[in-house]
């Protein structure tokens, strides 16, 4: 087997699988934190106020220990479960969908990843 401990991200010269690895798994890892907590109960649930307000509050405690504290991984995140454009806009309303876009700001860089979490209804088939 093979043990990681460590990444090469923040080093100076060519970047290697090690920097894409470490930053991938802490995606990764949040995904699969989300999935029975926050995504599988929003399942035929209604996209309201409520629920986006409910699912918003759910994701943020989960990324707190992510950007604060000693063991913080990343310098922000910005969780949107709002009916803006992109997020629970009108299409997504109209489709039955639930999606959340989380924006994590790796520790030292200013660009944001972005990840779009989305539930769908039952029946629809993703290509």
């Amino acid at each position: 087997g093979l043990m990681l401990v460590g990444q090469k991200t923040c080093h100076d010269g060519v970047l290697s699988d090690w920097s894409y690895i470490g930053h991938a798994c802490s995606f990764i890892t949040l995904e699969k934190a989300l999935i029975d907590p926050v995504l599988i109960p929003q399942v035929g649930r209604a996209n309201n106020d409520y629920y986006r307000d409910l699912r918003k509050t759910q994701v943020e405690s989960y990324l707190s220990p992510r950007i604060s504290g000693s063991r913080a991984i990343w310098a922000d995140a910005i969780v949107d479960t709002s009916t803006r454009e992109g997020v629970n806009d009108d299409t997504a309303l109209a489709a039955k969908e639930f999606r959340i876009v989380i924006k994590v700001q790796p520790n030292i860089y200013s660009e944001y990843v972005t990840l779009t979490l989305a539930s769908y209804p039952q029946g629809v088939e993703l290509s």
